[in-house]
């Protein structure tokens, strides 16, 4: 719940929440759900009735990495992805999410160029053969971190064939 709340610093609605609840729970939120699901947030931070929202500032690392990459700031936006959204939750607006934010942060990575970028997004990110290959292609002959990315490439490509 805190993060659908936060993810929605405009407020969101009892309908919209139910998209972040775990697939085993096929039934729609009630509003006795709501509450028994608000109590236990307030516990620790005060969100506004609906549409609900936090009503004491707040700062979560999804939106700040949206922040920088809004801003061409891609460097700062991979410093902020140390790992994937709540990466056990199978909530469907939590998959969503997760799998939005590691793409947007991957395109702005590839576009940019960047080659700090795309080795830190690729080290992170484990077997991604596209990042590989561009990080491969970005840097600078005399980069000790060339040999890595060229030995990843061919690693990758050897098991795609």
């Amino acid at each position: 719940g805190a993060l659908a709340i936060a993810l929605h610093p405009e407020g969101i609605s009892r309908d919209a929440l139910n998209a972040f609840r775990p697939p085993d729970d096929r039934q729609p939120m009630t509003s006795g759900g709501v509450r028994g699901m608000l109590t236990r947030v307030r516990r620790h931070l005060p969100v506004r009735d609906a549409p609900y929202r936090f009503e004491a500032s707040f700062t979560v690392d999804v939106l700040q990495l949206r922040q920088h990459l809004a801003h061409g700031r891609v460097r700062e936006a991979v410093a902020l992805y140390r790992q994937p959204l709540l990466p056990i939750s199978e909530a469907p607006g939590v998959v969503e999410e997760r799998e939005s934010l590691e793409e947007e942060l991957r395109q702005a990575v590839l576009q940019s160029r960047d080659p700090d970028a795309l080795c830190e997004l690729a080290e992170r990110l484990g077997d991604d053969l596209e990042l590989w290959s561009t990080a491969a292609e970005a840097l600078w002959p005399n980069d000790p971190r060339l040999a890595v990315a060229r030995a990843r490439v061919a690693r990758l490509e050897e098991s795609y064939t």
